[in-house]
């Protein structure tokens, strides 16, 4: 069940049916700002961090 909901989740992202906000992106030398910012719980969006 779980599977079948994340597998419709990830093909409506691809088609953009469904956007997901991403509120910062970091690169993984900077995690602790990352983390901090997404501390302060006024993050409207998703911190991505970048390898």
């Amino acid at each position: 069940m779980a599977r079948a909901v994340a597998d419709h989740l990830v093909n409506a992202i691809r088609a953009g049916e469904l956007t997901v906000p991403i509120a910062a992106t970091f690169p993984i030398e900077r995690i602790r700002d990352a983390v901090a910012l997404q501390a302060g719980r006024h993050v409207h969006g998703k911190v991505l961090i970048t390898l």
